[in-house]
């Protein structure tokens, strides 16, 4: 049965290229746009963990301009009251704080970075980022500055040489680079996070950074948060990560993945079954010579499906192996995507098994059609 679908499929060379054509496209986009949008939402949620912080603390009259906070960092002029870190440990759902305090601006190349100083005792926020590829070109990773992934080194001494004073100490001499920071997309990409001590950090801090215990209500906790310590505002997760959300989330929560894909397989459900329809129509004498020389309806209807299912495993294995070159161009163009293109093989076979089963439906109402030609008819009418 396959041999004989195989020899009548490469009589017709036009029609079974434009099937292979539209079944491989239609892989193509849908394997990709499941790889974009799938693994793009588990490394933006990855992201928005490390990141971290349940809520933040800031100075009174500055929430307002919470949702910038993550893309143009934490307040310029006003500061958290002194002895607010202290009140926070008397609070048993706070897990850990961490306190910044915003030094200053420095430019460093083209980069205009910012200043933070903070506690390697108590944080959470930039350490977690330090890129462990670059570990060992940082001798002083764990009390040396903490660069943000857009900021160079080259000119990294000239610009902070007014600022010596700001640099930590070791053994007598200045700490060089600690590390390199991974993107974020946030504040954190252009600015320099230098070690300070905790008594430095601790008195008027720019923001404390909260995270809470496991199973605390974010708003219940927030509430008796600012009840109960002066001169600060809360500004709570959903609030912080709201500039982030809607630059990392727009495409993905768009739909335009999504919509492409839906129209690569409807384009090829049409193109597919249009082209069945006519392969149909031009063979009905030799459909109606089958059945006067003994063939049934089964063997017919069975000739045609195993046809259809050639041409869609073959553009199903065109449209894996395209989209395979496709994703490996972009990760060699962009190499800091490996959570992006990462492979997934449950999710690759279920989506080649969906446009399989469309494109073989798609030769069902064709066979049944040919199933019902009555021999005489068919030969008489065919060409």
């Amino acid at each position: 049965m396959l041999q004989l679908a195989l020899t009548n499929l490469q009589g017709r060379t036009a029609y079974s290229s434009i099937i292979v054509a539209a079944v491989a496209a239609a892989v193509v986009m849908t394997l990709v746009s499941l790889f974009v949008t799938g693994n793009l939402r588990q490394e933006v949620e990855s992201k928005r963990r490390m990141l971290g912080p349940d809520l933040a603390l800031v100075p009174k009259g500055s929430k307002e301009r919470g949702h910038i906070y993550l893309s143009k960092g934490p307040p310029v002029h006003d500061v958290i009251p002194a002895g607010t870190l202290e009140q926070l440990g008397a609070f048993p759902e706070v897990e850990a704080a961490a306190p910044q305090k915003r030094l200053g601006l420095v430019t460093v190349g083209s980069v205009q970075a910012t200043l933070f100083g903070f506690d390697p005792a108590t944080d959470f926020i930039v350490r977690p980022w330090l890129d462990p590829r670059n570990t060992e070109n940082f001798p002083g990773r764990n009390r040396g500055l903490a660069l943000g992934a857009l900021v160079p080194e080259e000119g990294l001494a000239q610009a902070v040489d007014g600022r010596n004073a700001l640099l930590p100490a070791a053994d007598g001499h200045k700490a060089g680079v600690g590390g390199r920071l991974l993107k974020t997309g946030s504040f954190m990409d252009t600015a320099l996070f230098i070690p300070r001590p905790a008594d430095d950090i601790a008195l008027e801090p720019t923001w404390i950074l909260v995270r809470l215990r496991q199973g605390t209500l974010l708003d219940v906790a927030a509430n008796r948060l600012e009840v109960n310590i002066p001169g600060i505002e809360i500004l709570l997760r959903p609030e912080m990560f709201k500039s982030l959300n809607d630059q990392l989330y727009g495409l993905v929560e768009g739909g335009a993945f999504g919509t492409a894909s839906l129209l690569a397989i409807i384009g090829a459900l049409l193109v597919t079954g249009a082209m069945f329809a006519l392969m149909a129509h031009e063979r009905k004498r030799e459909f109606g010579l089958l059945k006067a020389m003994g063939a049934r309806n089964g063997f017919v209807f069975k000739l045609i499906m195993a046809e259809a299912s050639l041409l869609g495993s073959t553009g199903a294995a065109l449209g894996i192996v395209t989209a395979a070159v496709c994703l490996l161009c972009v990760y060699l163009v962009s190499p800091d995507l490996p959570a992006i293109l990462a492979f997934n093989a449950l999710r690759m076979l279920a989506a080649t098994l969906l446009i399989l089963a469309v494109t073989v439906l798609t030769a069902l109402w064709p066979a049944l059609a040919a199933t019902r030609l009555e021999p005489y008819v068919a030969i008489r009418s065919g060409e």
